[in-house]
């Protein structure tokens, strides 16, 4: 009885250290179909992933991500423009980037629309 409470507590054990070496869940956060500007986070602390940019099949999109709370300033942590006939297009980051003072969301274009992922 007492190798099976020890062999229980030493895979418990194992297994939280193995989620936090591998980071635990590092998954990203997708903001659904945006087709207005928007503040996403209004703090530090996020990571910015991807960005996927939408056209309606005949009109650019352009779709530019700051590295700020409230509106369209500061750094630009993303800025990607799609031909109206490419549909879609946009950017990944490889290792997410990260945000200092928050993610704010501008998107222009006829029937654009864009999905930011986050984490």
């Amino acid at each position: 009885m007492k190798r099976l409470i020890i062999l229980s507590v030493t895979m418990a054990l194992l297994l939280v250290a193995q989620l936090l070496w591998a980071g635990g869940d590092r998954g990203c956060t997708s903001t659904g179909l945006l087709s207005d500007n928007a503040a996403i986070v209004t703090s530090g602390g996020y990571a910015l992933c991807s960005v996927l940019v939408i056209t309606d099949g005949t009109n650019a999109a352009t779709a530019i991500v700051y590295d700020n709370a409230v509106g369209a300033g500061g750094t630009v942590l993303f800025k990607g423009v799609v031909p109206g006939s490419a549909s879609f297009g946009g950017g990944d980051a490889g290792s997410p980037i990260s945000i200092t003072n928050g993610i704010y969301f501008t998107i222009s274009g006829t029937g654009a629309n864009a999905i930011v992922y986050y984490r």
